[in-house]
């Protein structure tokens, strides 16, 4: 795609009337769905658009026709996956980018090979050169927040804890 398009994640079957598992591209324009469908095997619960390479994360285990854990990038003009597979061991539900570091939150306790809890900072993709330690929360709730706005929200479905007690990278943007 690299052009102007709405990337939709979520737990559906279709979209505007065309059968997409999980996830869709959407022309911004005309509101119709593209042909770009890499199709998940679970939700896409985060997405995030960087350059050509869009990066979701949920509870999928497989994306594109490809094995991925929970984590993915995706070529945006073909779907196809590219070699960056983080694997996380768990829930991811927050992703941000800067630069060339992709930033994930959610209820993971491995990620990049290392254990790393809830949140960490990721070389971005097409390859993992490093995932850099990230202090994050002890159970399952994190924002993921870059200069102040407010990216993201993970919450898990098996979440015990109550909208609104996030644990944060970054100060969070004020709620309106």
């Amino acid at each position: 795609m690299c052009e102007p398009t709405v990337y939709a994640g979520g737990d559906f079957s279709n979209i505007g009337g065309q059968a997409r598992k999980n996830i869709a591209a959407i022309d911004a324009a005309t509101g119709t769905p593209s042909t770009w469908d890499p199709s998940a095997n679970q939700s896409v619960d985060a997405l995030v658009v960087s350059g050509c390479t869009v990066y979701a994360g949920g509870w999928f285990t497989s994306i594109g026709g490809q094995a991925r854990n929970r984590i993915a990038a995706l070529d945006a003009a073909t779907g196809l996956v590219t070699a960056w597979d983080p694997n996380a061991s768990y829930f991811v539900g927050a992703l941000a980018v800067s630069g060339s570091t992709v930033y994930a939150g959610g209820s993971f306790t491995g990620i990049g090979g290392q254990g790393q809890s809830r949140i960490a900072a990721i070389s971005a993709a097409p390859t993992i050169v490093a995932v850099q330690p990230a202090r994050g929360g002890n159970d399952g709730f994190v924002t993921v927040t870059l200069s102040g706005v407010n990216l993201a929200r993970a919450a898990p479905r098996s979440s015990s804890r109550a909208p609104g007690s996030p644990t944060s990278l970054g100060p969070e943007s004020p709620r309106r």
